[in-house]
Parts: structure tokens; C-alpha cells; sequence
């Protein structure tokens, strides 16, 4: 018995050992409106080269948009718009379509981008390999709206 519970020991540490550390979470958080029709967000993306971080906070950005919204905003200025609730009601449903596939991987997202600008210019360490770096996004939010109605990603009036 007494084995048996030495051999449970060194087994779970073996298996935490040898994990993989998660990268750190993207943090968004909406910044404002600079025109009716756009949004500016702000989102943490993660990656080892400056190209993959800049990639990564533009698709959490645009999947923030399409499968949670803004909930958490508290500001007077969101809690009439579209934006603050999720586009699809369930993300498994539209998830593996290969429209949005597409999207996310031939980056069709950035012609909704109206902004990229990097807030800090410190590489914070999430890794051995991976760094953080925080943007602010705008997007086209109407546009990137019709675009998934066009594509029937989306209905008009609601999920």
C-alpha cells in the first residue's frame, strides 16, 4: 500500500513537471468609440515574435467580439450598443465553419481594422518563450457586422 502511494506521488509530480505553462490570458477591455459604427478596444496578445503578438490581440479582438461581446463594460456610453452583447449565441455551432476558418487564417480581419497601435513598449515575460504586449484595436465594428451577415455567419435581427 505504501507503494502504491509513493508511486501515485512521484507520478503526479512527473506529470506537473513536465507541463507546459498556459500563456497568460488576453485581456480586453473597450477603450471607446472614436466615430459611430467603430469601437476601440484594448487586448493583450501573446506570442514569441512581434508579427505573432500583433496577430494573436487582433484575432482575441475579433473573437471577443463574435463569441462573447463586451459584457463587463460598465461605461453608460456601451450599454446601448451592439457590441456589448456576443454575435452568435454559440460559438460551437459557427466554430468550425469554414468560412470563418478562413477568416481568422488568410487574416481577412484586418480590413476591419482601423488601428493598431502598441500602448507599451516592454515585452512582459509570459514564458521562456513567449511575450505580452498590449494594443489598442480599432475596428469597423457596422462593417465587420454586415460582412457576417453577407456571409450568413450572422442574422440581422439577432443571433
Amino acid at each position: 500500500m505504501k507503494n502504491v502511494i509513493i508511486g501515485c506521488i512521484l507520478l503526479a509530480a512527473a506529470m506537473l513537471a513536465g507541463c507546459a505553462r498556459t500563456p497568460v490570458s488576453n485581456q480586453i477591455a473597450y477603450l471607446g468609440q472614436d466615430t459611430r459604427g467603430t469601437l476601440k478596444m484594448r487586448v493583450t496578445g501573446f506570442g514569441s515574435k512581434q508579427i505573432e503578438i500583433e496577430h494573436n490581440a487582433q484575432v482575441k479582438a475579433f473573437e471577443q467580439l463574435l463569441y462573447v461581446g463586451l459584457p463587463d463594460a460598465t461605461s453608460a456610453e456601451i450599454k446601448n450598443t451592439d457590441f456589448r452583447l456576443p454575435m452568435v449565441e454559440n460559438k460551437a455551432t459557427v466554430q468550425g465553419m469554414p468560412f470563418l476558418r478562413n477568416f481568422f487564417e488568410n487574416k481577412d480581419y484586418r480590413r476591419f481594422v482601423t488601428e493598431l497601435t502598441m500602448l507599451d513598449d516592454k515585452k512582459l515575460r509570459a514564458s521562456n518563450s513567449e511575450r505580452t504586449l498590449p494594443f489598442a484595436i480599432g475596428i469597423n465594428y457596422d462593417a465587420f457586422r454586415r460582412f457576417m451577415e453577407q456571409n450568413q455567419v450572422i442574422r440581422k435581427f439577432g443571433y
